[in-house]
């Protein structure tokens, strides 16, 4: 058994996936469901290599008909637990008090299915060797097995588009109070999956076609490093992530400081550009000036501010008015002249707001 370059990278990508997999599943942290379901995620995908690796290379060597049930189906593939992993792995970065319930267990469920062929293939190994079984009959329970293996495709690929479009709605979801840098990770890792989801379910619906031995005459084997080595190079990726320590793992810490900036953000907005000025100002408007969402302005107001879009506004526009009424060089100024001027369209909004904010009227800070 020779290994030239890319089965070295196979192999390197196995070895380097197991040894993340074991950190992530021992680690102790204030957020362990979210190690452990990125452990899951790089779990699917070494064992997927280690099939691959498995196929290309021992193949020729599996003599035996035990060993070529064991070896051949067991649960390499198990990705109808990747999209649960991936979709909880989100729900535990995006709510730190996350915790996996009874009910939420039901969706690893499937699994089952993942494992069949390997259980029946070991039922089916200690018959034969209890001489239970023809080889003749051993050898149509391989092809059998093959072919449920093949057809377990199709679950596979809905499962992860499920998983992946819930993910996505729960992202979008929970934007306005995620912080940048949990918001830039899921989104890029879900594009990934994404990408690859889309790619893989278009290469099913080709395994599906009665042509394909045709084109490709040593099926599976033509296929091999196209299906593969993406999936090597996310786990490269994953893993370089995840030692260099560049993946964000709560967002506890990180969304009181995001929150915070983004705060800081919207009062000097308000201080330096006077904002506030402007009577038509409206959440739209200041969207587009401090390059964030509505509902993230609206959740950082209510967050930090403790108060809606009119009140915040309106608290800055009665700051500059008391200002300017008491500034002697302005007594020239009508109370509806200043209203104006610092941004209120009318006498009775300048009052009310007045009011609301001081608890006093403008005619209380004339001298």
């Amino acid at each position: 058994m020779k290994l030239n370059l890319t089965d070295a990278l196979l192999l390197l990508g196995l070895v380097q996936g197991g040894v993340v997999i074991y950190a992530t599943l021992r680690r102790q942290s204030t957020n362990v469901p979210a190690y452990r379901f990125f452990g899951f995620i790089l779990l699917t995908l070494t064992l997927s290599t280690l099939g691959a690796f498995r196929t290309y290379l021992l193949n020729d060597y599996l003599h035996a008909i035990q060993s070529r049930l064991l070896f051949q189906f067991f649960p390499y593939f198990l990705f109808l637990l990747l999209g649960p992993a991936l979709y909880f792995y989100h729900r535990s970065l995006l709510n730190p008090g996350f915790k996996l319930r009874n009910r939420d267990k039901l969706h690893f469920l499937p699994l089952l299915l993942e494992l069949a062929p390997f259980l029946i293939a070991m039922l089916g190994a200690l018959v034969y060797t209890l001489n239970w079984m023809s080889l003749d009959q051993a050898l149509d329970l391989v092809n059998n097995l093959g072919a449920l293996e093949l057809y377990l495709l199709i679950p596979r690929i809905v499962s992860i588009s499920i998983y992946v479009w819930l993910s996505w709605r729960l992202l979008q979801a929970s934007r306005p109070k995620t912080p940048e840098t949990i918001f830039r990770w899921l989104k890029m890792l879900l594009l990934i999956f994404t990408i690859l989801n889309i790619s893989y379910g278009l290469l099913t619906v080709g395994l599906m076609s009665p042509w394909i031995y045709v084109i490709l005459e040593d099926f599976p084997y033509s296929l091999a490093y196209l299906v593969h080595l993406p999936i090597v190079c996310l786990i490269y990726f994953l893993t370089i992530k995840f030692m260099l320590n560049q993946i964000p793992w709560s967002n506890q810490g990180a969304a009181i400081s995001d929150l915070a900036r983004k705060a800081e953000t919207l009062c000097q907005l308000m201080e330096e550009q006077k904002l506030y000025r402007d009577p038509k100002l409206k959440l739209k408007q200041l969207s587009v000036r401090a390059d964030m969402s509505e509902k993230s302005i609206s959740f950082i107001l209510n967050q930090h501010f403790q108060k809606g879009f009119n009140d915040f506004v309106n608290e800055y526009r009665v700051g500059e008015a008391i200002e300017k009424i008491k500034d002697r060089k302005l007594r020239h100024l009508t109370l509806e002249g200043i209203a104006a001027e610092v941004g209120f369209s009318s006498r009775s909004t300048f009052y009310r707001a007045f009011k609301k904010v001081t608890q006093k009227l403008p005619t209380d800070f004339i001298d």
